[in-house]
């Protein structure tokens, strides 16, 4: 029994004496100071201690552990963000964190820093930012100073100093960058030893989901029979004309009639499927697409589906077919007996009025006097030619009529 306790005194013993934990010097820092940390950690094991500040990398380093303690010294400069910093010593199967607040001094407050671009605050996965940054001191533009910025990932890249006072970058926006609200923060400084002056500005923006472009290829045709095979491609790709390839996709699918069909990659950004419909009539199709960054997209395509004789004789069968055909016909007899109908009443109705004409010419030459006789004669004998006409029509269309009674 007591070989059993002492086992365990020294388990315990070991796990206590190999248990990490770090902690700073100090709670508080100023920029450009020796930021000190130390504490405990396990000698067998690789080690590396790290800082971050909202979200922006300041340092990741691996350490020397020496007899179960550590002491790590981070030469701050004024290129470090300030804020309240998240230290982490870390092995594979353990770790241990502290909190340490880095404070902006006078001379790393000393420059003024103006942003001349970007003109928007806010920004798409993928789209192409313009960052660019007046360094001046009490007017005098600042020439060769060391500029940074933090990327959407918090890592440093460096600026291009222009001349003038003038440090800028085409920044890409990654197609997987975190949505939400980025902290874009420039830091500069230049000199040497205790005669390095900087300063920092950042401003408040947001990333925003990606849009994709849709360029439709085929279908060509704007109808199609059932029978049809229908070929769907399209030309997919990001606001800045990226394609949209099989490495970042995570789905890219036709939806036809509430059914999910998914398009394949034919490379350079063009995804194609070909689709049988199994109805006819007017259909509006969506090609939709999304990344694995979670990007999304949706595009629509409107066919008329139509459905032909030997579509229906193939669908519904021969009697169908019967029943279509007899109903034609009967339309047929039926719009020609009412179109005779119609017409002989009009026949009519010129008939009689050709004869009031007669008449009302009659009034006027042999009542009132007021005709010339050459004017009665030919309007009269024009008269008389079309009722004559007139009555022969008449008396065609009544023996059609009644032939088809």
């Amino acid at each position: 029994m007591k070989k059993l306790f002492l086992a365990l005194f020294i388990v315990l013993l070991s796990a206590s004496a190999f248990s990490m934990s770090i902690k700073p010097e100090k709670s508080s820092y100023g920029k450009g100071e020796e930021i000190i940390f130390s504490g405990s950690c396990d000698p067998g094991q690789q080690h590396s201690i790290k800082a971050e500040s909202g979200g922006k990398q300041v340092f990741d380093s691996p350490i020397e552990c020496q007899v179960v303690k550590f002491v790590f010294i981070h030469q701050s400069t004024f290129l470090d963000p300030s804020g309240n910093w998240e230290v982490t010593l870390s092995t594979e199967r353990s770790s241990a964190k502290t909190f340490v607040n880095v404070e902006p001094v006078p001379k790393s407050a000393y420059y003024r820093i103006t942003f001349l671009s970007p003109a928007e605050f806010s920004f798409e996965r993928g789209s192409d930012v313009f960052i660019s940054a007046d360094i001046s001191d009490a007017g005098t533009p600042v020439v060769g100073a060391d500029a940074i910025m933090y990327d959407v990932f918090g890592r440093r890249i460096q600026l291009r100093d222009e001349g003038n006072g003038v440090y800028d970058l085409n920044y890409l926006v990654p197609f997987d960058a975190p949505l939400g609200d980025w902290s874009l923060l420039v830091e500069a400084q230049k000199g040497q030893g205790t005669e390095i002056s900087g300063g920092e500005r950042n401003i408040a923006t947001k990333i925003i989901p990606a849009r994709f472009s849709f360029s439709i290829v085929e279908p060509r045709l704007q109808t199609y029979e059932e029978s049809d095979q229908i070929p769907f491609k399209a030309l997919i790709t990001y606001g800045d004309g990226t394609p949209l390839d099989e490495s970042k996709a995570l789905r890219v699918e036709l939806i036809a009639d509430n059914q999910r069909h998914g398009l394949q990659s034919s490379g350079n950004g063009e995804w194609s499927t070909p689709y049988n419909p199994d109805s006819s009539g007017s259909k509006a199709f969506s090609i939709s697409a999304e990344d694995s960054a979670g990007n999304l997209g949706e595009t629509s395509v409107s066919l008329v589906i139509t459905c032909s004789a030997t579509c229906l004789l193939k669908k519904f069968g021969l009697p169908v077919i019967v029943v279509v055909l007899v109903a034609g016909v009967v339309f047929r007899l039926f719009y020609s007996r009412t179109r005779s109908r119609v017409q002989l009443m009009r026949l009519k109705e010129e008939h009689e009025k050709t004869i009031d004409l007669i008449k009302s010419l009659q009034r006027d030459y042999f009542g009132k006097g007021v005709m010339p006789t050459s004017s009665y004669q030919t309007n009269l004998a024009m008269y008389k030619s079309r009722l004559i006409e007139l009555e022969q029509q008449i008396k065609r269309l009544d023996a059609t009529i009644e032939s088809e009674k």
